[in-house]
């Protein structure tokens, strides 16, 4: 992860008037290159990708996170949506079709995205918000480790 605090860049999205929201979804877009050895400009994909899920989201409540990946020909992008399952589902929805609208992004990768409720800590008297925050983020993070993990397994 790039360094920043994802705590304190994620706080307003899982967080609402100075408490944990009730539900938090990650949608996880997966982009790879249609055929092999990809010809295209990658930076290009990766820039009109991001553009297309922006108007997908609601800027108050989700947050794009940084591309996980080597940024090479092929990208994890995680979306992190103040939405319970069947919420992050939609979403998930909404981004995959917009991104099928592009000609461009169908003629030259292959896509795939899926949603996953988080499970959110329990409430506890003794802890602060940013604790939980920290955990959520934390949670999130071994999320992105994962799939980037994967993706080199996968690229091996």
């Amino acid at each position: 992860m790039p360094l920043f605090s994802l705590a304190k860049f994620l706080s307003p999205v899982i967080t609402s008037q100075g408490r944990l929201r009730d539900a938090v979804s990650v949608v996880t877009v997966e982009l790879a290159p249609r055929f092999t050895p990809f010809a295209g400009d990658w930076p290009k994909i990766r820039q009109q990708c991001m553009q297309l899920i922006q108007p997908c989201i609601f800027r108050d409540k989700d947050a794009i996170l940084p591309a996980l990946g080597d940024g090479s020909q092929s990208e994890t992008l995680l979306v992190v949506v103040s939405a319970d399952e069947d919420g992050g589902k939609v979403v998930a929805k909404r981004i995959l079709a917009q991104l099928e609208r592009s000609q461009d992004l169908q003629a030259n990768c292959l896509l795939k995205v899926s949603s996953r409720e988080l499970k959110l800590p329990a409430p506890d008297t003794q802890k602060s918000v940013e604790k939980f925050v920290q955990e959520v983020a934390d949670e999130i993070t071994e999320m992105s480790m994962a799939s980037l993990r994967r993706h080199h397994a996968s690229a091996n």
